[in-house]
């Protein structure tokens, strides 16, 4: 009982640690897409 318990808190924790991964790829990739966007603003600028 208390190995399928633990195989049950590893699967837990493996879920856990993939959605947090997810989240931080989203994160870091809206970064990016916001700083592009932003790099792309200030050459406009300053050809003006």
């Amino acid at each position: 009982d208390l190995e399928s318990l633990h195989s049950r808190h590893n699967i837990e924790a493996l879920l856990w640690s993939f959605a947090f991964g997810i989240y931080l790829l989203r994160f870091m990739t809206l970064g990016t897409k916001i700083n592009k966007k932003y790099r792309n603003l200030s050459v406009l600028i300053t050809e003006q």
